[in-house]
């Protein structure tokens, strides 16, 4: 096989700077805007028609951006014009492979400099194995979106069967069909508990997992509950319930629940997730639930036997989801390593 060769990226490419859309832009436009964060608007006119790899000049400096088709980037974008020594869509995985954040030239917003950019070296195959790499690579991707246009279906399934299930109105309490549903206050079917400080608690290899308001934060071998529990922020990100059915440790931020025998945890878990948490937000600064807050809301309660019901279908589409998920994960995981050895030529493919 022919040798790879170090090159610059300036050897390659040619940086281009993005212009202001203020006068160009048109809601119906053909061509899309684009940002450091992907489309933010569109336009009939253009800056590039060919190929190219996009990254961010200001701001977003580390999602690399691929297009085919016509285009128009902002002042905070740079986009490229490639030389017929390499194929755009292969630099595009080149420049994915790029730790970005070691050339941020700010110590405020992070920036990208042109200049920098043309001086990185790549190690470039010949035209063909870039092809071949390139090839490989966007099979991966396109695994990947399947994969996560199957997700986002699976969501808006979720969603529609909440709507249908709880039917919710405006405020929430519109009626359900059912004389046997009641308005309740949280407060009448459960208690909310504050968390506590883990340092003294906490292990690395604890058994049980220590809760924030984002998920799990480190392990330790006490837990505070042991029972189903329905759990929401205290202060910070207070519009991310979580539900756990094994023992656990919450910090301070983060309230947990014991629930009645008048109601199953995890029907009580999809109705948090119903909730517009925010306008409870009783803080200017940080945004904060206060407990009596949380135990006025009113909701409605069916009977048991349905609400185990609605809980066991929401939650099949949620062990769906994860399936999913978890597929995505993989690939990614799968890309990751493709990239790895198929970038640095430590695996060699046939053009």
């Amino acid at each position: 096989m022919n040798k790879w060769n170090t090159v610059r990226l300036g050897d390659i490419l040619d940086i281009c700077h993005g212009k202001n859309q203020r006068d160009i832009e048109r809601s119906d436009g053909l061509y899309p805007i684009l940002g450091t964060g992907g489309i933010i608007g569109r336009t009939n006119s253009f800056l590039c028609d060919k190929p190219s790899v996009l990254i961010g000049r200001k701001g977003t400096i580390d999602r690399p951006q691929y297009m085919e088709t016509p285009f128009w980037t902002i002042d905070t974008l740079f986009y490229t014009t490639i030389s017929e020594r390499a194929i755009p869509c292969f630099i595009f995985y080149v420049f994915c492979s790029i730790n970005w954040q070691q050339y941020n030239a700010a110590t405020g917003v992070p920036s990208l400099a042109a200049s920098t950019i043309e001086s990185i070296k790549i190690l470039l195959p010949p035209l063909a194995e870039q092809r071949k790499i390139a090839e490989i690579l966007r099979t991966w991707d396109e695994a990947i979106e399947t994969a996560e246009a199957e997700l986002k279906a699976k969501q808006e399934r979720k969603r529609w069967l909440m709507d249908k299930l709880f039917g919710l109105g405006a405020a929430g309490l519109s009626k359900l069909g059912s004389s046997d549903w009641t308005v309740q206050r949280l407060g009448d079917i459960l208690e909310i508990h504050h968390g506590k400080n883990q340092r003294e608690v906490e292990s690395a290899e604890g058994r049980y997992p220590i809760l924030g308001t984002g998920g799990v934060i480190g392990h330790t071998n006490a837990f505070l509950y042991d029972k189903p529990s329905v759990l929401i922020g205290r202060k910070g990100t207070i519009d991310r319930p979580q539900y756990m059915d094994t023992p656990f440790w919450t910090i301070d931020t983060l309230f947990y629940t014991s629930i009645s025998d008048r109601a199953i945890p995890r029907f009580i878990f999809y109705v948090f997730c119903t909730i517009n948490w925010q306008q409870y937000n009783a803080a200017t600064g940080v945004p904060s639930l206060a407990a009596s807050t949380i135990e006025s809301i009113k909701i409605q309660l069916p009977p048991l036997a349905e609400q185990r019901r609605i809980a066991d279908i929401l939650q099949a589409v949620d062990a769906d989801a994860e399936v999913i998920n978890c597929r995505i994960e993989t690939l990614r995981a799968q890309k990751r390593g493709l990239m790895q050895k198929l970038l640095t030529g430590e695996v060699r493919v046939a053009a």
